[in-house]
């Protein structure tokens, strides 16, 4: 589970890092 949940935060981390570069493009 400890793996699980390690890998849903490296995703969340991973979009929260792109979506701040789109809105840094859009800018």
């Amino acid at each position: 589970m400890i793996k699980v949940n390690n890998y849903i935060t490296y995703i969340n981390s991973y979009y929260a890092i792109s979506l701040g570069i789109i809105i840094i493009r859009f800018i």
